[in-house]
């Protein structure tokens, strides 16, 4: 028997239970029905390879797929109330993932993918696709900007080649910074964030989205712009903040800590933020531990529910 414990406030119910399919029911007038966490860890995953003896966070990770430390690169699929399934990044361990959530769900069918930037992490996946597309026989429209789909065509130039067997079929769409692009019933904005440094010394761009201009995913940034965040706070109501949290304590390299998430949760004031891109460097429970009611750790399998 699971023990379940429901928790009211702001107009906010959360269920949690010791299973995968732990869900979340949030009221949000929004065109989509629901999205499920496929991954809220580094690129690295959990458990880290490397991390022997384990830590806590990889100890617990390798002892069930469904603990809620076991993290699969950040990946978020999307339903639509129209129907429409998609998935935002598509990393190394999209196959693991689909595996264990999307197929025990029967989801036979992906309408779109968007990609937020043209790290390993986020679009490696891609070629898994394949399955998808091969039952379907209609190409899949990913959507990416400019300087990712360079990546993207360079590692996977075999697949937008002329060859046409054994490759998934995709089609390549471009989104511009602050523009906004509907896609089906659900309308997206890329919001451009810093995640790091290239070589040269220049911001590594990324994309965080905004969904509905309610819900605002930002997997990957280390900064986000002043100005940028003077748009988001000033134009948009946003009441449900997914973002980044690489550590507990402190800023790590391309991303952020919990003490910059909290600077930027306060800044928002959405009702609900969910943390994600978490690596062994934080504990589920002890993370949860640390923040107040309306912040909640992400773990694999999550799944928010919105109804209006």
């Amino acid at each position: 028997m699971l023990s379940l414990l429901a928790i009211l406030f702001s107009g906010l119910l959360i269920v949690n239970c010791a299973c995968p399919d732990s869900t979340v029911q949030f009221n949000l007038n929004t065109s989509l029905k629901s999205m499920m966490f496929l991954g809220t860890g580094s690129s690295y995953s959990l458990p880290m390879l490397t991390c022997i003896p384990p830590c806590k966070a990889c100890e617990s990770a390798a002892s069930s797929s469904f603990s809620k430390n076991r993290r699969r690169n950040t990946s978020l699929f999307l339903q639509g109330a129209d129907g429409s399934h998609g998935i935002i990044d598509c990393g190394k361990t999209f196959v693991e993932s689909a595996r264990d959530f999307l197929l025990p769900m029967k989801v036979k069918r992906l309408d779109y993918v968007i990609l937020s930037h043209g790290h390993s992490d986020a679009m490696l996946g891609l070629d898994d696709l394949r399955a998808y597309t091969d039952v379907s026989q209609t190409p899949i429209p990913v959507y990416a900007d400019s300087q990712t789909w360079v990546d993207v065509k360079r590692i996977f130039a075999y697949i937008f080649s002329v060859r046409k067997e054994n490759v998934p079929k995709l089609t390549s769409n471009m989104f511009e910074p602050f523009q906004p692009f509907q896609i089906m019933n659900t309308k997206f904005e890329a919001v451009p964030v810093e995640h790091g440094n290239n070589p040269d010394g220049s911001p590594y761009m990324s994309n965080g989205f905004l969904i509905d201009e309610k819900i605002f995913h930002v997997s990957d940034v280390s900064r986000i712009q002043e100005s940028t965040m003077n748009y988001l706070t000033a134009k948009h109501s946003i009441e449900l903040l997914i973002i980044d949290c690489s550590s507990n304590n402190v800023d790590t390299p391309g991303h952020i800590g919990l003490d910059h998430v909290m600077r930027i949760h306060a800044i928002i004031k959405p009702r609900l933020t969910i943390l994600t891109d978490i690596s062994h460097l934080s504990e589920h429970y002890e993370l949860q531990s640390m923040l107040p009611d309306n912040i909640m750790v992400g773990f694999d399998g999550l799944i928010v529910e919105f109804k209006a």
